[in-house]
């Protein structure tokens, strides 16, 4: 296990990781919340090193289409 943790391989993998992340500004937390008001979008903003927050509500439905 200790020679695994410390092979080169590993490093290479989260070198990429870590580059692609950068790149494409993909984001390094998410979070999910049941409810929460809109209002509260603005504070992680707030947070020094923060570049951009996003919300989006995301749900289940069915959908019953007839011919």
């Amino acid at each position: 296990m200790m020679i695994m943790t410390r092979s080169p391989g590993r490093v290479s993998l989260e070198s990429a990781r870590s580059s692609y992340y950068h790149e494409y500004r993909f984001g390094d937390i998410f979070c999910g919340l049941k409810r929460a008001p809109t209002t509260l979008r603005a504070r992680p903003g707030r947070i020094s090193g923060v570049a951009a927050v996003e919300t989006q509500v995301v749900g289940a439905l069915r959908l019953h289409l007839s011919c």
